[in-house]
């Protein structure tokens, strides 16, 4: 039995973000763990377009502190500028956990600090990208080659950018995959009739998408599969993309501006309540040379509010969904539609698969669900007798 808490000091760009908090939250309430987070006092969200402020005094289970990070307004992996050093020497951390790339330079610099300043502690990171290739210039081989001789281990979203990355030479001791938590007290079924009346649309099959308006989230593939569909199946396109002008003006030209709805972007705190207004959520990305998706975290939402799911096979979408929805092939707006055809003319698979989505969810994908494969992870790394640092090896 453990006698004294694990000494955690989790390091995250997006720390101000609300959903980061409940994650914290579940984290320092564990009995295993004392947390400390740190954050930039402000950052840019790129993926959500949102300003991110951490307030001067935070009160809760956990200590909330800041420091400068390096162009933190447009790079979200860059290094710390003050901050970072100061609690690693003050509070002494047991893990230095790096909620960012195993390749970004915040890991480096962590994996740096340890080595010069505080030599017994374990350095982790949290990944999620699944394009990865070997790297090329002379600088990239060293620090690759640092990276997996001095690195603890840490956290994927997904199996295939963990495969990948052992693929690269990182040791496969001490990585797990772990799914990000999605907080089941905001997400939570509540059928919305009110929002759908509101919208015009409570007397149709409604497909429902929340994301970037991009055009590898699929869009092309949802609207050329409403063609095939029923009058009755409209679709609500809940964000924002600088392509939106484009696919308002697609919709239009396919004849289907009266069964598309955009919504544009909404608060996070009311994304339940859309959702809850779905009878299908739809997330049909497609893979591009740079880009696939890497976790969907919209989807672990939607199954958390027992809303059916329809997902592309692109990247890590199968892998969240499981036996939660239906998969069909990227860019196949007939099997698209084919499938919405199914789950419109089979209200009680519907319901099945929604019961199925909130178990999963509240088995893998809920904060507190998340918060015990991290500390299994602390724990797990501490007993490890890993080889110094500089001597475990990198093929």
């Amino acid at each position: 039995m453990r006698k004294e808490k694990i000494k955690v000091l989790l390091v995250y760009h997006s720390a101000a973000l609300s959903a980061a908090r409940k994650v914290f939250e579940a984290l320092a309430t564990h009995k295993e763990i004392e947390l400390r987070v740190l954050g930039p006092r402000r950052a840019f969200n790129r993926k959500r377009n949102l300003l991110l402020e951490i307030p001067e005094r935070y009160h809760g289970d956990y200590d909330l502190v800041t420091g400068r990070v390096y162009r933190a307004m447009r790079d979200p992996t860059g290094p710390y500028l003050t901050g970072l050093l100061r609690e690693m020497v003050q509070f002494r951390p047991q893990i230095i956990h790096i909620m960012n790339e195993v390749f970004s330079r915040i890991h480096v610099q962590a994996l740096v600090y340890r080595n010069l300043f505080l030599r017994g502690a374990k350095v982790l990171f949290f990944g999620a990208e699944n394009i990865l290739y070997v790297p090329r210039s002379q600088r990239s081989r060293r620090k690759w080659d640092f990276i997996c001789r001095n690195g603890n281990g840490g956290g994927y979203q997904n199996t295939e950018g963990l495969e990948k990355v052992v693929g690269l030479g990182y040791p496969r001791d001490n990585l797990m995959v772990t799914y990000w938590g999605v907080p089941l007290n905001l997400f939570y079924p509540s059928r919305n009739e009110k929002l759908r009346r509101e919208l015009g649309v409570h007397d149709k099959f409604v497909l429902g998408y929340i994301g970037r308006i991009v055009r590898e989230k699929g869009l092309f593939t949802l609207l050329n599969a409403l063609k095939y569909l029923p009058e009755s199946v409209h679709c609500l396109c809940i964000g924002d993309g600088p392509e939106l002008d484009f696919f308002i003006a697609k919709a239009r030209a396919l004849e289907l501006e009266n069964r598309v709805h955009w919504v544009g972007q909404i608060p996070r705190g009311n994304a339940c309540s859309y959702i809850n207004a779905f009878d299908v959520l739809v997330l049909p990305s497609e893979t591009t040379p740079w880009w696939k998706e890497q976790l969907g975290r919209v989807l672990a939402e939607a199954m958390a509010c027992g809303v059916p799911i329809i997902g592309s096979d692109s990247g890590a979408i199968p892998e969240t969904i499981g036996k939660a929805g239906k998969i069909f092939p990227e860019r196949d707006c007939y099997a698209l539609a084919a499938t919405v055809r199914t789950l419109q003319e089979n209200p009680q698979l519907c319901r099945d698969l929604g019961k199925e989505g909130m178990k999963r969810a509240k088995e893998h994908f809920s904060c507190e669900a998340f918060a015990e494969k991290l500390v299994r992870l602390y724990i797990h790394t501490l007993a490890t007798n890993l080889l110094p640092a500089g001597d475990n090896g990198c093929s």
